[in-house]
């Protein structure tokens, strides 16, 4: 019977059962893996939004604390909290639970990343699926943790305080008029969702070299032949991103450096893994 239907076997039948193998999907199949793997990224990120909606106040308390001690401020920039639009409300709450359920789910997020991109990794690579997916999962949620409790509070104190300008002097008086800070909800919190996104993305460095290394895009004399560049370009997008304040701008920069070092080694460690498994055969 098996006999039988090898001989049977015709070569486009042949050359579809291994493409099939391979991971082989015409574009057809790759827009519909798409469409598919985006409809669940949606679903998980309403769910866990809805999920989030019910620990609005908690969330809420945990974003604003960072410019709250600093309204009704005697001394230095007064400081307020303004909402300037009648949607701001709703907006507001609406951006905050959306921005909580993507975070939420992350790990799915990155799971349906990985599926989409599987069918274009080789054998070796997909074994290493499950390591890379926590990995990216664990780097992420480290970035945005890292982010509020070891960056967030200096950036906030700095642009709040750090380019006050000078009292203006009122005519025929000592008393001083200072210039008052109102920030609204919506401003805040874009720019608190941007930069702990642009945190947890920059972590990533690692698995993002591991998949390159694994494919054989990236070679580890890459790393160490261009480590100059790479540390002052870390310095210049650090300075960039955080405001013109050394402290806020180590804060952010070391991490980075010490994820590039750590992607150099990795990558290492990979490119002699794969030669010592060649030499074997």
């Amino acid at each position: 019977m098996n006999s039988s239907d090898s001989g049977n076997e015709t070569p486009d039948d042949y050359l579809k059962k291994l493409r099939a193998q391979q991971g082989y999907m015409p574009v057809g199949d790759h827009f519909d893996e798409l469409r598919k793997r985006l409809i669940f990224t949606i679903l998980y990120v309403i769910i866990f939004s809805i999920a989030a909606s019910f620990f609005y106040e908690m969330i809420w308390q945990f974003l604003m604390g960072p410019v709250a001690k600093f309204v009704g401020n005697t001394s230095g920039t007064p400081v307020k909290i303004i909402a300037t639009k009648l949607t701001d409300f709703f907006a507001v709450k609406f951006k905050l639970i959306i921005f909580t359920g993507v975070l939420a789910a992350t790990p799915l997020i990155i799971w349906e990343i990985w599926g989409f991109m599987l069918p274009a990794f080789s054998g070796k690579t997909r074994k290493w699926g499950w390591g890379i997916i926590v990995a990216a999962t664990a780097l992420f949620w480290g970035g945005v943790i890292f982010c509020r409790f070891g960056v967030w509070d200096l950036v906030a104190e700095m642009l709040i305080f750090g380019w006050t300008p000078p009292g203006i002097s009122i005519e025929n008086t000592t008393e001083l008029v200072q210039a008052e800070l109102h920030i609204t909800m919506a401003d805040y919190l874009s720019m608190f969702f941007a930069f702990h996104f642009a945190f947890g993305v920059s972590f990533e460095m690692p698995v993002v070299s591991v998949i390159l290394a694994l494919t054989g895009i990236l070679k580890a004399k890459m790393f160490w032949a261009n480590w100059r560049m790479a540390i002052l370009v870390i310095a210049v997008v650090s300075a960039i991103l955080t405001p013109a304040d050394i402290l806020s701008m180590l804060a952010m920069m070391v991490p980075l450096v010490i994820l590039f070092l750590l992607s150099g080694l990795l990558v290492g460690m990979i490119e002699k893994n794969s030669k010592e498994d060649e030499n074997a055969t």
